[in-house]
């Protein structure tokens, strides 16, 4: 899987800041909101700080160190770490600088206490900072899917899923949810697979098709799985590349011709009736300037 690709591509712009998820397992109730990406200059720091929640990491380019409360964990691409509650802690670029995702969560009892006040964020799932290294082909699934169009309860499994991977991972006491997990890469690499062929796969007979499914197969798993029609799942897919393609300044006759429209009026209807305006306008609107430097508040 291309990490590079999925950089220089600025995907990691569409990570979803902020989604939310409460989910609980036998004895535990998670409580999750994802972060954002961050970008580390080289020698910059996050400075010392805690807080109380755990925040999981996961390093996509670069390396530098983490340093948790006494203990220094060199770090690189592809490795996940966690900090702790109330411990202090701190990210620092390499010679490279670094970029990571993170996300923030607690864990409190299933059963709620009779005392508000006993809900407490203690580790209760045993997990340690350990740097789970070369993390790649176990996590990078869930860091794309969650960057690629879908709706909103099919984006909160998807993060259900890894965190509950993370934390088995890092936990003194793993438990694991191989459905789930298994869930999530069928879903990953359906998405995967009409994403990457979405050039040729116009309609939703060819994509049944290009997935080995008959079309009544292929509408039951997407109101199953993404809890929407196909038609309206390709068309997402199909408007998120219009999207990206007019943002990298192609021409919109290009983009027509690119999605199989019979003519550039078709697809700017298409656009405007999506996105609530026509493709230049949207182009002009949200497209960097040439040779302006891309950047993102932290």
């Amino acid at each position: 899987m291309n990490r590079q690709g999925l950089l220089d591509s600025r995907v990691l712009e569409a990570f979803p800041v902020g989604l939310q998820t409460v989910f609980q397992d036998a004895d535990k109730r998670f409580e999750v909101t994802t972060g954002s990406f961050c970008r580390f200059e080289p020698g910059q720091s996050n400075s010392p700080h805690a807080h109380s929640y755990f925040e999981t990491c996961y390093l996509m380019g670069g390396g530098g160190t983490f340093r948790h409360g006494p203990d220094t964990y060199p770090i690189r691409e592809g490795d996940v770490f966690t900090a702790l509650p109330h411990c202090p802690h701190e990210i620092i670029g390499g010679p490279t600088g670094l970029v990571l995702v993170f996300i923030r969560y607690t864990l409190l009892p299933s059963v709620e206490p009779d005392d508000v006040h006993q809900r407490g964020v203690g580790n209760q799932a045993g997990i340690k900072p350990v740097v789970l290294e070369h993390a790649d082909e176990k996590y990078l699934p869930y860091v794309r899917l969650l960057c690629r169009p879908a709706s909103r309860p099919v984006m909160r499994r998807v993060l259900e899923a890894f965190m509950l991977d993370i934390i088995a991972s890092s936990s003194a006491s793993p438990a694991s949810d191989d459905h789930c997990n298994s869930e999530v890469l069928e879903i990953y690499r359906v998405v995967e697979t009409v994403r990457t062929n979405i050039m040729r796969l116009h309609t939703v007979q060819q994509v049944a098709a290009a997935l080995h499914m008959t079309e009544r197969t292929f509408n039951r798993w997407c109101h199953t799985h993404l809890e929407m029609a196909p038609s309206c799942w390709l068309r997402e897919l199909r408007m998120m590349h219009a999207a990206q393609r007019l943002l990298m300044r192609a021409r919109v006759s290009e983009v027509s011709d690119e999605l199989g429209y019979s003519s550039p009026a078709q697809f700017s209807q298409s656009f405007r009736n999506h996105f609530g305006m026509p493709p230049k306008v949207y182009q002009l609107t949200h497209a960097p300037r040439a040779n302006a430097p891309h950047t993102r508040a932290q």
